[in-house]
C-alpha cells in the first residue's frame, strides 16, 4: 500500500506523494526536477519504471536504485587503465 509522503522512483527520479487514489497517486515536482531529469515524465501516455523505497530489513539483491539526482557533471574524457582487473 503505497502512503501519503511514501518515497516513490519515477523513472530513477526520486519524489513524495502528496495524494493517492485506488489506481493513481500525485507527486509534486519543481521546475528544476523537471529540468534536470527524465523530459518525458509525466506526459500523458509515457511509460515510467516505478520503484518503491526500500524498508529497513529488506533484502538488497538485484540492484539499488536511489533515484536521487545529486548533481549534474560532464564527461570530459575516459583513461583505459594498464591494470585490467575484470
Amino acid at each position: 500500500m503505497l502512503l501519503l509522503g511514501a518515497s516513490i522512483a519515477c523513472s530513477g527520479v526520486c519524489l513524495t506523494v502528496v495524494d493517492k487514489g485506488e489506481n493513481w497517486f500525485a507527486v509534486d515536482v519543481s521546475a528544476e526536477t523537471q529540468n534536470r531529469t527524465a523530459s518525458g515524465m509525466g506526459k500523458e501516455g509515457e511509460r515510467l519504471n516505478l520503484e518503491r523505497a526500500l524498508r529497513i530489513g529488506d533484502e538488497l539483491g538485484g540492484h539499488i536504485v536511489t533515484g536521487h539526482v545529486d548533481g549534474v557533471g560532464e564527461i570530459e574524457g575516459v583513461l583505459e587503465s594498464a591494470d585490467r582487473r575484470g
